[in-house]
């Protein structure tokens, strides 16, 4: 069994503490990470931030309220160090781990991102789920529809886009089905898709004067059509596809139910495998 650090980005960008935390969200939408390694003295590891963290800084007042602050305030929200907001006492392996074990600690933990350290608690890699799936083709030999789930959170396509952030930061998801008026799934979005919209800077410039009409817009202006798959493919034909796809999800048909398998489906998969 190879040492998890094959498997792991070996040259991850890390973000220093107290860069801001609008630095550090560029950072996540430029790269379409859903999690940004913080260090601190010489890339010593120092916290997780999360597209959700974010997102709940920016929008989210508790977990079942959704608003935005006042127009000064997220100005300030923005300017302030991502640590404010970020895990501080974060889940890691050392670098001698192995690939069974780190995969075990991530399923276990229901987390995407896995930050490896040296003796020193510097930060030499990090596991995140789409390196992880990389592995798909070499392991598992499992069934894709054993995995995927079909209680579906679903959205209307002229819903607002607030109503989709509230619905992923309640529902602990980062992406959302979008339908038709009659139920049928026609897309997808993520906290990714949507905090990119609401930081370009045409958006932002609004926000920041308290005109709130960005987050007002049907959530169908944000969304993207997801590959949709039958059960007759493998585990190992779709993480092909969701090593590249932004989404990271692809939607799935049997028969007249759809269902969704994720990247964090595909780690429980790939450590049923090694486990059987």
């Amino acid at each position: 069994m190879p040492p998890a650090i094959y498997y792991a980005d070996k040259k991850p960008v890390l973000i220093d503490k107290n860069a801001s935390l609008l630095t550090a969200t560029r950072y996540l939408l430029n790269n379409n990470r859903y999690h940004a390694v913080l260090v601190e003295d010489g890339n010593k590891l120092a916290g997780v931030l999360s597209i959700r963290d974010v997102a709940k800084a920016l929008f989210i007042i508790g977990e079942e309220a959704v608003e935005l602050i006042e127009a000064g305030y997220l100005a300030k929200t923005l300017e302030n160090p991502a640590y404010f907001y970020a895990t501080k006492d974060v889940i890691y392996i050392t670098e001698n781990e192995n690939f069974e074990n780190a995969l075990e600690i991530m399923v276990k933990n229901n987390i995407g991102s896995l930050p490896i350290v040296n003796s020193e608690r510097t930060v030499i890699g990090v596991l995140e789920e789409k390196q992880v799936i990389k592995a798909m083709p070499i392991y598992t030999k499992k069934p894709m529809c054993e995995y995927a789930s079909w209680e579906l959170i679903l959205i209307e396509e002229e819903d607002e886009i607030l109503e989709a952030i509230g619905l992923m930061v309640t529902n602990n998801i980062r992406r959302v089905v979008i339908t038709s008026e009659d139920g049928e799934p026609i897309g997808m979005t993520t906290l990714n898709i949507l905090i990119d919209y609401l930081t370009s800077p045409s958006s932002l410039d609004k926000l920041l004067k308290g005109d709130e009409s960005p987050l007002s817009k049907p959530v169908k202006k944000v969304m993207l059509k997801p590959w949709i798959r039958d059960c007759s493919y493998s585990l190992r034909e779709i993480a092909s596809l969701l090593t590249f796809d932004p989404l990271g999800a692809v939607l799935v048909k049997d028969n007249d139910k759809y269902g969704i398998i994720t990247e964090r489906d595909l780690l429980r998969a790939l450590r049923d495998s090694f486990s059987s």
